[in-house]
């Protein structure tokens, strides 16, 4: 099995959703990461995955809602593009 996510990419990602969650910066935005790793990283920090999961077409774009210590966020992205945003659901 060839694994495309690093060691050092993993941490990084973790660092950039811990200064979201520390309220340091407004989203993280991630090329060429898929939402299953994302969602690894965002619950290894304590993140709770919703039941809220919603797609569209064929671009296979989605919103994932998640909550963390009682703030509301969303993993956004494109399966299509392979870009992911994660930010605070408002």
């Amino acid at each position: 099995m060839i694994k495309l996510i690093t060691e050092e990419v993993r941490k990084k990602v973790l660092y950039e959703i811990k200064l979201l969650f520390d309220g340091k910066v407004d989203s993280v935005k991630i090329d060429c990461f898929c939402p299953s790793e994302a969602i690894k990283c965002l619950e290894e920090l304590g993140a709770e995955e919703s039941d809220d999961f919603d797609t569209n077409g064929w671009q296979y774009d989605y919103w994932i809602k998640l909550e963390y210590n009682g703030k509301k966020y969303c993993l956004s992205g494109s399966g299509y593009y392979g870009n992911l945003t994660i930010a605070e659901d408002n």
